[in-house]
């Protein structure tokens, strides 16, 4: 064990004469995992699970610090070990399932993922991986997945995408800024797929009126703090268009298709309120294969042909288009496309 200082919030020294207690081994622990030091909670933990192995609580604990040292037979191990005691812990299932498809063993992933449907069969988010995972297109991940997702991604989002290297806005706004001038401005614009407003802060200067759009409730808070967009509304994008008669000048949607495969309503829905001239501002993940494929991180990707095809029979022209290194995912480059779209006039 290692010796903590006089000032941490719990000291051994305190504690010593207790200090085989199962319990306080856990809350000792779990008090050093939540301040960062994973060695000596790893000590902890593990010897309160050694003096007592009926201890479910401390293997979620194990489970994370085994994850970020980078042991993931010892983090499904520890969650494993939780099931024993239930058996039917979806948010455990689903930690397995994405271990084990973090490291591409996909069949042990989709075991998981299918034990979750045998608990909860409505739950679109097991089915979305069990698709991506077996190799499936479906047309688009269920609405309820994507808006669970970045609700729980939502207080560490933006950090999430630093790390990734991600800034998708700024090269749009500079492919744009080529083609109108850095005087170009936009009566109505909306940002589909807002997030906490990133693409949003780089457009508002170009924009009387911003308008945010996004599904998860916790992203749309997180926007509406910092004053970026004068209207915020939680919704999907089709079926915000199908109860709006507005058009816009100018539409934003980074990141967004990578959750949608069969773009037609949604190209139908953007064309319908898109102005003469308008632009039409997107990214995707570079498919060089099908039209959309499903990939096994659950997102879709896009063939270069496909939304050239996409954008003459919807009334646009490619103004501009680029590939690029969206994101880094551990040690691989996703590779993407950055495009620009004009309506052509009616």
């Amino acid at each position: 064990m290692t010796t903590q200082q006089p000032q941490d919030a719990h000291s051994t020294q305190s504690m010593a004469p207790q200090l085989e207690s199962p319990e306080t081994l856990f809350k000792l622990g779990s008090a050093l995992h939540q301040q960062g030091k994973l060695d000596e909670a790893l000590t902890c933990l593990e010897k309160c699970v050694e003096l007592e192995p009926n201890f479910p609580p401390a293997y979620l604990i194990l489970s994370k610090i085994y994850r970020h040292q980078n042991r993931p037979n010892f983090a499904a191990a520890s969650l494993i070990l939780f099931l024993d005691y239930e058996p039917n812990s979806i948010g455990v299932l689903f930690d397995l399932g994405n271990l084990f498809a973090a490291y591409q063993d996909y069949d042990n992933a989709i075991i998981y993922f299918k034990r979750i449907l045998e608990v909860d069969p409505s739950n679109g988010s097991a089915r979305h991986a069990i698709a991506a995972l077996s190799g499936e297109t479906t047309a688009a991940a269920p609405p309820e997945h994507v808006q669970q997702l970045f609700d729980d991604l939502a207080a560490s989002f933006e950090s999430h995408l630093g790390e990734l290297g991600y800034n998708a806005p700024e090269k749009l706004k500079s492919m744009l800024v080529s083609l109108v001038g850095n005087v170009g401005h936009f009566k109505n614009t909306i940002d589909l797929g807002c997030g906490t407003g990133l693409s949003g802060l780089q457009f508002k200067t170009m924009s009387t009126h911003l308008t945010g759009l996004d599904l998860s409730q916790k992203m749309v808070d997180l926007a509406r703090e910092k004053n970026i967009y004068d209207q915020l509304l939680c919704s999907d994008i089709c079926p915000f268009f199908e109860k709006s008669n507005k058009q816009y000048e100018l539409i934003l949607a980074t990141d967004v298709f990578v959750y949608i495969g069969d773009l037609t309503k949604v190209f139908n829905a953007i064309s319908a309120h898109s102005t003469p001239g308008a632009y039409f501002l997107f990214t995707t993940e570079l498919s060089t294969e099908n039209e959309y494929t499903l990939r096994p991180t659950g997102r879709y990707a896009h063939s270069h042909n496909h939304i050239a095809a996409l954008a003459k029979e919807h009334g646009f022209s490619i103004a501009a288009s680029q590939l690029e290194n969206l994101r880094t995912e551990g040690l691989s480059q996703i590779q993407g496309e950055l495009f620009v779209l004009q309506k052509l006039d009616n």
